[in-house]
């Protein structure tokens, strides 16, 4: 099942195609920003972005001077047992690194330096959009007690794939490859 995005200026007509054996194809006029989800079943839904839960979240791409990445088991919700980079949603005022900061030392018990933000993605899951703010960071101090995560793990440039990370995560997983040591 191919599912694609729909680009376009308001008022135009696009052609969405669905394909599943057969070619699908259904002519819209975009009245906003729409997204196509692939239903598996040769059909699609068209969903309006701004009509999708928003959730703004930071995660840290802690590092050590071996090498390695910390990797963390979510203990909770609808994506337990997912592996993600740990951090959170940011809060009302809060610049990005102030809220890594707080909720590194919420979930971790760990200080931790921002060094630069390494990307933003952009996910849709199911039942809403994240834009998630990854940040490149160290340890200034702490033990990474786990606080709310099931497992966390310390994973070198070759076992970053032998974790199941979660979709959003996994979209940075190369990118972080090819600065690793």
């Amino acid at each position: 099942m191919d599912k694609r995005l729909i680009f376009g200026q308001i008022g135009e007509t696009s052609q969405i195609i669905v394909h599943k054996n057969k070619k699908y194809s259904k002519y819209l006029k975009i009245s906003s920003i729409d997204c196509i989800f692939a239903t598996g079943n040769g059909f699609c839904d068209i969903k309006h972005i701004h009509d999708m839960k928003q959730i703004e979240v930071v995660a840290a791409i802690i590092h050590d001077d071996q090498g390695r990445i910390f990797a963390t088991q979510r203990g909770y919700g609808d994506m337990k047992d997912g592996w993600e980079f740990p951090g959170g949603k940011m809060e009302p005022g809060e610049s990005p690194e102030e809220a890594l900061k707080r909720e590194i030392w919420e979930e971790l018990e760990t200080r931790i330096v921002v060094e630069r933000l390494e990307q933003t993605v952009e996910w849709d899951y199911p039942k809403f959009h994240l834009t998630m703010h990854c940040f490149w960071c160290s340890i200034e101090s702490g033990g990474l007690t786990l606080k709310e995560h099931e497992a966390a793990k310390w994973l070198n440039k070759e076992q970053l794939n032998s974790v199941d990370w979660l979709p959003a995560d996994r979209t940075i997983i190369e990118q972080i490859k090819a600065i690793m040591l």
